[in-house]
């Protein structure tokens, strides 16, 4: 895993321990796509994160 890509996982966990985002939004931090994001989130379920949609498609995370 290189530095950004390091960098850009830890910055997504601090933000989606604080608040609820959606996905587009949380792409545009980044500057990554949406399926980079989805990635990330699939690394960090398998990590044991549980990952959270609401009903307005916003995105947060748990730690199991």
């Amino acid at each position: 895993m290189n530095q950004l890509k390091m960098y850009r996982c830890i910055k997504l966990l601090e933000l989606l321990q604080k608040n609820s985002i959606h996905l587009n939004t949380i792409a545009r931090y980044l500057n990554v796509t949406e399926r980079t994001v989805y990635r990330y989130l699939k690394m960090f379920r398998s990590l044991g994160y549980k990952i959270i949609k609401d009903k307005n498609n916003k995105i947060r995370i748990e730690k199991l």
